[in-house]
């Protein structure tokens, strides 16, 4: 019986297909253009590779998994390392990027725990999605001024990443792009981003100051989730929206101010950040925006009018806002002037004015609340509004109020005292099903 041994190299085209030797340093061939798909994918010998002046190109996943790698040296050459190239060198600890690659592409560095250093040159344009995820050997990083794209997740989980020096070039960052960089401290935006994307800087739990540029416009949902140690943050003219949870549970916030150009706070932008105590905010600014964006209810509100530079308390808008115990409940979703949805925690909940109507199952299944208060503007309260709502045990609906349809209190089992007006219009079919509710006029 006779064997037929492999080759150490095996070549096509002036391609590397595989590498089948066992050596701590491999020397690619010269005359080879390019290192093809997997080629040393899993490799576990070798621990250095030199590559030569004639490759041109590094396809996806190259060396991938090459557990024991630990030095890589690339000509100048080469123009183009595909996604995933070196993901899983654990022990790769250090990388230069060769001058004429100008992306650093998807999971290229991904998993490379190791990896202390990488230098770049001032070609890169884009670095991509998890480029360099789960690097946690990674203490500070530089971003040249060509670069202009940062994709997601691309430094999520960098856990020891204290620094990144980022130009102003930078016009993109890719949502969860800084996801759970536990070390990183402070951080300034560039001049061009115009967006925080959802999740950016979610559980970066030693991040105390974050710089606003002027160019940011919008900061998405759970963009600073979990931020526990952010102090402070002033937003400058330019901010038009802020997401839902964008600042969530950030428990050492104290201090924020809420610009004029704000267009839009989604529900629950600044819950459980317990240690707030001053919102201020542009005198131009529409006070109903506040609403049921605080749940914290020591704040103290202050309406700034820059027009004459006075600061003064709003008691007003903090009643309007909800940040205080006597205060209107939270958490209230508004289209329109139709009560969509509540989403707070309060136990007696006061509908707002200006509401006019009460969706269908807007409360249904709500075991907290114990009091409703309508305002005077609501005329209909819908199908199923409060069903199921089992702790419900008093209800004041105002004289105004025209429909109450279909179910809209069934199985409110708690419910004693529905106190409505003799003036009210039409209740619905079975509008208290199950409910022993006395109702007073």
């Amino acid at each position: 019986m006779s064997f037929i041994n492999k080759p150490v190299f095996e070549t096509r085209n002036g391609v590397l297909t595989k590498y089948n030797g066992n050596e701590e340093l491999v020397c690619v061939p010269v005359g080879l253009s390019r290192i093809g798909d997997k080629a040393f994918y899993g490799c576990k010998s070798v621990k250095q590779i030199v590559i030569p002046n004639s490759v041109r190109s590094i396809d996806k996943q190259a060396f991938m998994d090459c557990f024991n790698l630990r030095e890589v040296e690339i000509p100048d050459s080469v123009t183009s390392i595909d996604a995933g190239a070196f993901e899983g060198c654990v022990n790769l600890g250090y990388f230069r990027v060769p001058a004429g690659v100008t992306v650093i592409s998807r999971d290229m560095f991904s998993n490379c725990n190791h990896l202390r250093s990488v230098i770049f040159h001032d070609r890169v344009s884009y670095i991509g999605d998890n480029a360099f995820l789960l690097c946690s050997a990674l203490t500070e990083i530089s971003i040249p001024d060509s670069v202009s794209l940062i994709g997601e997740y691309a430094f999520s989980n960098c856990i020891n990443l204290r620094n990144i020096n980022i130009s102003d070039g930078v016009s993109f960052i890719g949502k969860n792009a800084f996801y759970c960089c536990t070390s990183l401290g402070s951080f300034k935006t560039p001049q061009k981003l115009t967006a925080i994307k959802e999740y950016t800087f979610y559980g970066c739990n030693n991040m105390q100051t974050v710089e606003f540029s002027g160019n940011i416009t919008d900061i998405e949902k759970n963009a600073f989730d979990s931020c526990v140690s952010l102090q402070k943050i002033k937003l400058l003219p330019g901010v038009k929206n802020i997401g839902s949870r964008a600042f969530y549970r950030c428990l050492s916030l104290n201090d924020i101010y809420l610009p004029e150009s704000l267009n839009r706070i989604e529900i629950d932008a600044f819950y459980q950040c317990t240690a707030l105590k001053n919102v201020s905010f542009s005198a131009k600014l529409n006070p109903e925006l506040l609403r049921g964006v605080f749940d914290n209810p020591n704040i103290k509100f202050n309406r700034i009018d820059n027009s004459v530079n006075t600061l003064q308390e709003d008691k007003k808008n903090q009643s309007y806002a909800g940040s205080r115990e006597e205060a209107l409940s939270a958490g209230f979703v508004i289209e329109n002037s139709v009560l969509k949805e509540y989403v707070g925690h309060d136990n007696k909940v006061m509908i707002p004015k200006g509401v006019i109507e009460i969706d269908s199952y807007a409360f249904s299944n709500n075991d907290k609340i114990t009091q409703v208060y309508l305002s005077e503007s609501v005329n209909t309260i819908g199908c199923c509004a409060f069903s199921n709502c089992h702790n419900l045990q008093e209800v004041v609906i105002p004289g105004r109020i025209r429909q109450i349809e279909d179910y809209a209190f069934e199985n409110c089992k708690s419910l004693k005292t529905v106190k409505i007006s003799a003036e009210a219009g039409n209740i619905g079919r079975k509008a208290f099903k199950n409910c022993n509710a006395v109702i007073k006029q």
